[in-house]
């Protein structure tokens, strides 16, 4: 868990006087020096002057804090060194002016340091600061009573307790050997995104036909429309219009701005889902910042209690914490990303980018010092009715969230996904042990988010013989691609209230390579596929049946691929025995005596082919509608008897 150092603790702990001295004649040196980094007299400073001695040394901590920012100590002066980073200087400005309660944008690290001069008008900045401040009073939204207690009535939230705590447990018992591994509310967090993502929202490129029923493929743009009273009510003052192709009716979208009016709705873009999933994340008692992207995309940001960090949560892609998937996985020339709470707007732009100074360049949209006034002015009417404790834990949360931003990220060591800390239980519980980023959302369905070339995933997953397993005498293992999830129930048929054993498809693999899941929105359909680039892909489950001494007494195995062009998948079955069975692409079962008396079997598929850009896309593992989430295309059945 991240803390706070020693030294700014002994700081804070000065009388308030003291602290408010000390801390207001650090800020100077710090501004002097950022504004004038090449004046050497600026980054010295006598032991014995008058001030530092009677202001600052008799400040406790606060010569620690000079030394945590590169200072350097000798028997008459202590002196910045030509060399130390500046950004550090930044970070501690922002943590000393958060002890007034007023936390500076967070821009402030890579921001100010040799900041290029950038010249922007005052209208530019004027018309920026004024999104600004209308996204800061939006998230108030988010903190009523009534809009919470709806969205609570939207959730499961039983069913998502009890698979939070399912997954807890399944993460410590693969981790014996960690300590403190995974919470609850880490567990909660990501069930409430998969089911946001599965089961509540869905995306809308277009409409479908009121008239005669056509896909929203088949619904043409004629631009915006007016909106009616209630779309105005409602803060849809965008309204897409759409004629259908089919019957030349027209339809409308209306871009809805309110989170009440989305929890009916549950369509829309981007901008609908965070809006929509962050209330529902202050509804379960989170606290949630909505983070918007100025480069067009929004998210939300959730805060870990356990960790004591605040974590990326992107409900259109179901992943959480890999904050470098927009840069590094979608390509994105970032600029400003803003986080709003009730709290808090603050500037997270360094938590998202491996290329601090590519960035700096593209910030030419506002004045750097107005931002920062804008958000220190928004942050210090907000904090002004919350206990003193409450603004003391906040100061203490800036520190250590400045430190994470000056931290330098590579995007090359981690296939695009932005995931460089964590231990194995934490990523093990997101399905992130190495590979692609999991599932899909429609801008990355529709071809525009980038996919890495090459993806081995190897979690050494083995389904194991339950208990209940034993007293059946059966062991069933399903995967459903609609709900990217993997069951365990006997029973032939699944039901609507039978829980998932595992979320998300590499958390019952045994090995993939260049494997992905994809979900193609507009026609609703969900399947594995090779990932982009790769000639090759395999897929590989095993069930292991000797923790219980018990044998294979028949076996049964349902798959279902679906190939175009010259596409080819080959599925084939081996056991512990020596047995070798080969599959048809969609074979729906039959006993397979070759297996009786195995202990362990594997199914493995293997994709290869196609033609043209998109082979990769001909070779399609159980292609189901992403509506069926109760149908198994995966379909693992063996009788077993003890040995």
């Amino acid at each position: 868990m991240a803390s706070t150092p020693v030294w700014f603790g002994q700081l804070l702990g000065n009388d308030e006087a003291t602290l408010k001295t000390a801390s207001d004649i650090l800020i100077k040196y710090i501004d002097n020096i950022l504004a004038n980094p090449d004046q050497p007299k600026y980054k010295c400073i006598r032991l014995e002057n008058n001030t530092f001695k009677a202001k600052v040394l008799s400040a406790r901590g606060a010569l620690q804090c000079l030394k945590a920012m590169g200072f350097v100590q000798d028997p008459e002066y202590i002196v910045l060194p030509r060399d130390a980073d500046l950004r550090k200087l930044s970070a501690m400005r922002q943590s000393l002016v958060q002890r007034t309660y007023v936390q500076p944008t967070a821009a402030l690290p890579a921001a100010v340091a040799h900041r290029p001069s950038i010249s922007v008008s005052p209208e530019q900045t004027r018309s920026f600061l004024q999104r600004v401040t209308t996204h800061a009073e939006h998230v108030l939204m988010y903190e009523d009573r009534s809009l919470q207690l709806k969205a609570r009535s939207c959730i499961p939230v039983d069913r998502l307790d009890r698979a939070a705590s399912d997954a807890v447990r399944r993460v410590e018992a693969a981790t014996p050997n960690e300590t403190n591994t995974i919470s609850q509310q880490e567990c909660l967090l990501l069930e409430l995104m998969h089911w946001f993502k599965e089961d509540f929202f869905s995306w809308c490129d277009a409409p479908e036909c009121e008239r005669c029923g056509a896909p929203p493929a088949q619904m043409q743009s004629i631009g915006h429309v007016a909106p009616n009273s209630d779309d105005l009510r409602y803060g849809a003052s965008r309204v897409e219009g759409y004629r259908c192709s089919m019957c030349s009716s027209t339809g409308r979208f209306p871009r809805y701005n309110h989170p009440g009016k989305l929890l009916e709705t549950r369509k829309g873009r981007c901008g609908e889902w965070a809006n929509c999933f962050t209330l529902c994340c202050r509804a379960m008692g989170f606290e949630a910042r909505h983070a918007v992207d100025w480069t067009d995309h929004v998210w939300t940001e959730v805060f870990s209690d356990r960790q004591q960090r605040w974590l990326h949560c992107d409900p259109c892609e179901d992943c959480c914490d890999k904050p470098l998937i927009y840069e590094a996985g979608w390509g994105k020339s970032l600029s400003y990303i803003l986080a709003f709470s009730f709290e808090e707007a603050i500037d997270v732009t360094w938590r998202y980018t491996a290329k601090p100074d590519e960035v700096r360049t593209r910030r030419s949209l506002c004045d750097e010092d107005a931002l920062r006034r804008c958000l220190d002015g928004l942050r210090t009417q907000r904090q002004r009715a919350l206990t003193a404790d409450r603004r003391q834990q906040l100061m203490q949360r800036c520190v250590v969230e400045a430190l994470e931003f000056m931290s330098v990220k590579s995007a090359d060591d981690i296939a695009g996904q932005g995931r460089t800390s964590g231990s194995m239980a934490w990523r093990l519980a997101r399905g992130e042990t190495s590979g692609d980023t999991g599932s899909t959302s429609a801008a990355a369905a529709a071809g525009s988010a980038a996919v890495a070339p090459t993806a081995i995933i190897e979690t050494s997953y083995l389904f194991e013989l339950s208990d209940g397993d034993v007293a059946a005498k059966r062991m069933r293992v399903r995967y459903s691609t609609a709900s990217d999830a993997y069951y365990r129930q006997h029973a032939d048929h699944l039901a609507k209230n039978d829980a998932p054993a595992l979320r998300g498809w590499k958390s019952g693999i045994f090995m993939a390579e260049n494997v992905q899941r994809k979900v193609e929105n507009d026609w609703k359909m969900a399947y594995l596929a090779r990932r982009s680039g790769g000639s090759e892909a395999s897929a590989t489950w095993t069930l292991d049946l000797s923790s219980h001494s018990c044998t294979v007494d028949r076996a049964s195995v349902c798959v279902k691929g679906d190939v175009f062009g010259s596409g080819r998948i080959s599925w084939s079955v081996s056991a512990d025995n020596g047995a070798l069975v080969e599959l048809d692409s969609n074979s729906q079962g039959g006993a397979m005596p070759e297996l009786d008396g195995a202990t362990m079997i594997t199914v493995t598929a293997s994709m290869q082919g196609g033609d043209g850009d998109v082979a990769w896309q001909h070779t399609q593992l159980f292609r189901q509608s992403s509506e069926e989430k109760l149908l198994c295309p995966l379909d693992i059945d063996l009788s077993v008897r003890s040995s």
